[in-house]
């Protein structure tokens, strides 16, 4: 028995056994060959059918062609998760767009008082942005900080996850501002149309 270290081309030890100690149904057999590898395939059959005729032999390729089948299963995978990924990230901004856009339209009260004690409509939109930017950053930091502890538990236990790389920042940079954006426009929107009113007809009204 042999042990492979662990090298930049592995992403993990390999230990060579022997079959007749640790029998399988299934093997792979793998050919160095210097021609084309598919001219050694009949070959190969026979050699392997000489030791025993009963042996099934399938499933004969390349290792190229065995790369790109595997590239193809992951690429699949990846979009799949990406897709997950993007409607998970819709949620979450027509959540945020919800919630900040009831709460500011319940403030309309609140609104028409401030505009009618001489508050100018610049600084009431201001004051609705920054205390909705406040809480979106407040949120976006709690789960930036879930993100992370999560993905360095999985990284502890599962290959070639980690948490400290560029890609991993730049996608928790551009969520965190996507959010961010809708958050401020949620706050926007109704913020403009609560003090284009008249303060008198909303207090009136109240």
């Amino acid at each position: 028995m042999s042990l492979i270290p662990r090298s930049p081309s592995t992403t993990a030890p390999n230990v060579f056994l022997a079959l007749a100690q640790h029998p399988r149904r299934e093997a792979a057999i793998v050919i160095r060959t210097t021609v084309e590898p598919t001219s050694v395939a009949a070959g190969a059959r026979q050699a392997l059918w000489t030791v025993d005729p009963r042996l099934p032999v399938d499933n004969v390729m390349s290792m190229a062609a065995l790369i790109a089948r595997t590239d193809t299963h992951n690429a699949f995978f990846v979009r799949v998760l990406s897709g997950l990924s993007l409607v998970a990230l819709l949620l979450a901004g027509v959540g945020i767009y919800g919630v900040i856009s009831f709460t500011v339209n319940q403030r309309s009260h609140e609104i028409g008082i401030r505009t009618a004690l001489g508050a100018k409509p610049s600084s009431v939109l201001m004051l609705v942005i920054r205390q909705g930017a406040v809480l979106t950053l407040l949120g976006i930091a709690l789960g930036v900080t879930g993100a992370v502890a999560s993905v360095r538990f999985f990284g502890a236990h599962l290959e070639g996850i980690g948490a400290a790389n560029a890609s991993s920042a730049l996608t928790y940079v551009s969520v965190s501002l996507v959010l961010l954006f809708v958050a401020n426009v949620a706050s926007v929107l109704p913020a403009r149309r609560a003090v284009k009113i008249d303060p008198l007809v909303t207090l009136r009204y109240e």
